[in-house]
Order: C-alpha cells, then structure tokens, then sequence
C-alpha cells in the first residue's frame, strides 16, 4: 500500500498519512460535479444526430415503398383495362368466325 501526503496536510504540517485511494476519493470529492455520473452535452447532441439520421433513413425507406406502390397500382390498373380490351376483341373475332360458319355473316370482298 502507498502513503502519500495531500497538498493540505504537507501546508499545514500535519502528519496524517491517506492511502492513495483516499486520496483519490477525497480529491473526487473536491473538484465538484466532475464526480458524479452522467452525459454531457457533447454526448447528447452526437446521440441525437445518430438518432436523427437513423429515423431519416427510415422515412425515406417508407416514402419510397409507398410511391412505388403506387406505380405498381396504376400499373395493375392499366394491366386490367388492357386485358379486358383484348378478351372482347378475341370474343368479337371468335364470334364472327363462327357466324361465318354457320353461314350468318358474308365475307365481303
């Protein structure tokens, strides 16, 4: 164990002996608020940017799902429209190949 004396007890000329590890509490206790446990602001303003640029990165992720769903919509629509346009113009022609054979409709020439 190591006897070291304070600054204090060397001034006054006291010979009391302190541990090096209550030096280390006593000299804690001395400099204030630096003992205590907690953030600083450095360290809360670092952790809101970290914060802030993960829930950006997250908005944009949803925008982008949601406006390509969007196209995906639009496009199901149109896919449907075009689809149904084309199922009546092959029942028009399978109709009419039909009325031709059974004699109901000339082909004009």
């Amino acid at each position: 164990m190591q006897v070291v004396l304070d600054a204090t007890q060397i001034a006054s000329g006291t010979k009391s002996m302190k541990s090096t590890s209550e030096l280390e509490k006593s000299s804690a206790d001395d400099r204030g608020r630096s003992g205590q446990s907690g953030f600083t602001l450095i360290e809360v303003v670092i952790a809101m940017v970290v914060f802030l640029v993960a829930v950006l990165g997250v908005f944009l992720t949803v925008s982008y799902a949601i406006n390509y769903n969007a196209g995906n919509n639009a496009r199901t629509k149109t896919l449907a429209v075009m689809q149904r346009e084309v199922e009546r113009l092959r029942s028009h022609r399978a109709r009419v190949a039909w009325q031709r054979r059974r004699g109901g409709i000339k082909a004009s020439r």
